[in-house]
């Protein structure tokens, strides 16, 4: 998926799923100006009926957390790290026997780049879902 902002260009790379049945999340990418020259990637990831996203973690001995990476493009720069839109739910999960934070729904994210026009930014995003089953 590309979108075209007129400051940075935003392209979704690849989306991989920890499930190898249908996919129970959906992701949509967008980007906006910021002052002082910024734009914010917002990824959003759209959570089907009885299903949990997990959230960045990180969770050693337990799921894998959602992993954003992105690669800069020549000029393009990242300002700080992924940032939650969307607050995680945290709760104590007994399967795991550690307190984990989820989605239900939705989750938004997002990153903060500077860059010249025409820069471009790839993302890979990794992440982990799970229903009652």
């Amino acid at each position: 998926m590309k979108k075209r902002v007129s400051m940075i260009s935003v392209v979704l790379l690849s989306v991989l799923n920890m499930s190898a049945q249908s996919n129970p999340v959906r992701w949509e990418v967008s980007a906006g100006r910021l002052d002082g020259g910024l734009t914010q990637i917002i990824l959003r990831a759209d959570v089907a009926q009885g299903w949990h996203l997990y959230d960045m973690g990180p969770y050693p001995g337990g799921p894998n957390p959602t992993v954003f990476t992105f690669v800069p493009g020549a000029g393009a720069e990242l300002v700080g790290g992924v940032e939650y839109l969307t607050a995680p739910v945290r709760g104590f999960d007994p399967m795991f026997g550690m307190k984990i934070g989820s989605f239900e729904g939705s989750a938004s994210f997002a990153q903060k780049v500077r860059g010249p026009a025409g820069a471009t930014v790839g993302v890979n995003v990794e992440w982990m879902c799970c229903n009652d089953r």
